[in-house]
């Protein structure tokens, strides 16, 4: 298992360096919000970890994967702090994915769940401009059929508004056709990879190279994303990851 994943680093190098931190310079005057996407994992037994890791960042917005009852639980201490928030639950009870918030949802918005919690939707007020947030769970591409799960959301990638960020664990790496095909559906772009995020439970962090990047973001219309980097381990088997995006204003109508 070692030697496979050490080899398969090796292989796919040139598409997990880190992505340019300054290719959307042009609305750098911008105000800059903060996305904190995080696989939780369901059984985590240290879960202060990410509690404090939100604490310390207080991104604008979370995505959250793995949620269990524990989970939820745990995120009703920082309520507070995140007023806004929707929680999807799995039917298993094990699994399900949340959006937590400080900006309010937009106002007569629904938020909304799929209906086996993979996926959870809520427009949020960035200060006036309303955006679409998504939180995404797919299975494994095998065993599972991750190809008719995508389809069976096909609705809800249709249904984001013009101006939408997806965050979320896909089980696929960038360069898979579940990641083309989650683009296509939602016409989205999916942002540059920005290293492994998912590494083995088993193996050791020094191996944290040989993981793969399946922990992904996608934006579209005026969301313009300008930095993503991953953040110190929470006690999950994925890595938060941190999106730095702004809100391109519309162009000003020059008067004839």
């Amino acid at each position: 298992m070692i030697l496979l994943l050490a080899v398969f680093a090796i292989a796919v190098t040139p598409h997990v360096f880190p992505a340019s931190e300054d290719a959307h310079a042009r609305e750098a005057a911008q105000p800059h919000y903060r996305l904190l996407q995080m696989n939780l994992r369901f059984d985590n037994g240290s879960p202060e970890q990410a509690l404090s890791l939100i604490a310390h960042i207080r991104p604008d917005v979370v995505t959250l994967e793995e949620v269990s009852a524990m989970w939820r639980e745990k995120f009703g201490h920082i309520a507070s702090a995140y007023p806004y928030s929707i929680f999807c639950p799995h039917p298993g009870a094990v699994f399900g994915v949340a959006i937590l918030s400080r900006r309010p949802f937009i106002a007569d918005s629904t938020p909304a769940c799929d209906p086996k919690g993979m996926m959870a939707v809520a427009s949020v007020d960035f200060g006036g401009r309303p955006v679409d947030v998504a939180a995404l769970h797919l299975h494994w591409p095998w065993p599972f059929q991750q190809s008719e799960q995508i389809e069976a959301l096909s609705e809800q990638f249709r249904g984001l508004s013009e101006n939408a960020i997806l965050s979320g664990d896909l089980n696929a790496t960038p360069w898979s056709a579940t990641t083309k095909r989650i683009a296509e559906l939602a016409a989205m772009t999916p942002a540059p990879p920005t290293g492994p995020t998912w590494l083995y439970r088993r193996l050791p962090a020094s191996l944290r190279f040989a993981g793969l990047p399946i922990d992904q973001t996608f934006a579209k219309g005026r969301v313009a994303i300008s930095k993503i980097t991953r953040q110190q381990p929470i006690g999950s088997d994925h890595l938060p990851v941190l999106v730095e995006f702004s809100i391109i204003p519309q162009p000003e109508t020059v008067a004839s």
